[in-house]
């Protein structure tokens, strides 16, 4: 499975996110991973490229580089496979 998740926001903030193992289905071989995050903070706007992701449960965390920044903000999804996506409460 290929995934690209990507997050919008307001252009004044840095913004970011990670995406962590919560379970997966068997053995996820050399393609699983614990946390994978998309990088350093970038104005309004960031995405990662994740190939070969073992079928499972993620966990999506959505940051700002300073606290108490919130807004609105878009995350996308661009898969080669259907995905079940759910917001945590």
């Amino acid at each position: 499975m290929w995934m690209r998740p990507k997050r919008e926001a307001f252009r004044q903030y840095r913004v970011g996110f990670e995406v962590i193992t919560v379970s997966t289905t068997g053995d996820p071989g050399p393609s699983g991973f614990q946390k994978k995050s998309s990088g350093d903070y970038r104005c309004g706007f960031c995405y990662m490229e994740l190939e070969n992701i073992p079928a499972g449960v993620y966990n999506i965390i959505t940051t700002t580089f300073l606290p108490a920044q919130e807004g609105p903000f878009f995350l996308d999804f661009n898969t080669a496979l259907a995905i079940k996506v759910t917001q945590l409460q």
